[in-house]
């Protein structure tokens, strides 16, 4: 399966994603699960000293205008290897394409990676909530901001509470927004 995925890209079947390629870092929503937000804050703890100007645009909250990932750094992800599921998804075969795309025209990506990609999200979801951990997804911008603002609240998440923005996910709607991703209205709702 993983064979024909990379046979369906666009030119010869190897991914055109390389450092430096951060088309959809730009123009895309990504939704993850409580636990690669957290991933990523401790992450970004480790690996890097105190910077105010990160800080400052982890917690910029979303506006209704997409703008570049708060994790890009000179065109490459701060957090690479911690990257969330729905990045790992965004594979594509032609970087021209990509680099032709806007709010308007969304990246061209693999539908064979997107998949799989939501469903290990899914199942990150669901295996969350059936430890009693709120597993909702988030967007995350919205969950980095509010992860960064309110320092204890993966101890709350870790105790059971509902700390990330509700709805944020379902209101995401566009075509550039053609994400990974099932709303809460699809069933992702804990209620």
């Amino acid at each position: 399966m993983i064979e024909r995925a990379f046979d369906a890209l666009p030119g010869d079947g190897k991914p055109a994603c390389a450092p430096g390629c951060d088309h959809c870092c730009r123009t895309l929503r990504v939704t993850v699960s409580p636990i690669e937000v957290f991933t990523i804050i401790h992450r970004l703890r480790e690996a890097h000293a105190p910077n105010p100007e990160l800080e400052t645009r982890l917690a910029a909250p979303l506006t209704g205008s997409l703008r570049p990932c708060p994790l890009l750094d000179d065109g490459t992800c701060l957090v690479y290897s911690s990257r969330p599921l729905a990045c790992r998804g965004c594979v594509s075969g032609d970087a021209s394409l990509c680099a032709a795309c806007d709010d308007d025209r969304p990246v061209p990506r693999s539908t064979a990676h997107q998949l799989g990609a939501a469903a290990m999200l899914k199942g990150v979801t669901d295996s969350l909530d059936a430890l009693g951990l709120v597993g909702r997804p988030v967007e995350l911008r919205e969950g980095l901001a509010a992860a960064v603002r309110e320092k204890d609240m993966e101890k709350r998440w870790l105790r059971g509470e509902d700390v990330f923005p509700r709805g944020s996910v379902g209101r995401v709607t566009g075509q550039s927004d053609a994400h990974i991703y099932v709303t809460e209205q699809d069933g992702w709702s804990r209620e």
